[in-house]
């Protein structure tokens, strides 16, 4: 029988061992990646989508696995948030006093 050295023997159980949590590793990323079941396998696409402007939404136009183009509506949020905004800021031009002349004149003056 062959005497190995005991540092050969550590070296091997150690490449052994970095060997089978390097396999662990690779099947827990490949199921998270791509998970699955006894009955079959499960992929998505999640897209985290964000309007410039924040709202209630009133209508969602698109269904589940549509597939949607550039342009396309996904979602229609409230208009009357921003129409208070713009009436207010209205009837606060409107409410801001006015002088006889015209800015240009005055400056002219």
């Amino acid at each position: 029988m062959i005497s190995m050295k005991p540092i050969v023997k550590i070296a091997a159980t150690g490449a052994v061992v970095l060997a089978a949590l390097g396999m662990i590793a690779y099947k827990y990323v490949d199921y998270i990646e791509y998970p699955w079941t006894r009955n079959g396998l499960v992929r998505a696409q999640v897209i985290q989508i964000v309007p410039r402007v924040s709202g209630q939404l009133i209508r969602v136009p698109i269904r589940n696995n549509q597939l949607v183009k550039k342009g396309d509506l996904l979602f229609e949020i409230d208009p009357r948030t921003f129409q208070d905004s713009v009436n207010g800021a209205r009837a606060d031009l409107d409410n801001m006093p006015t002088s006889s002349s015209p800015l240009p004149n005055r400056l002219t003056e």
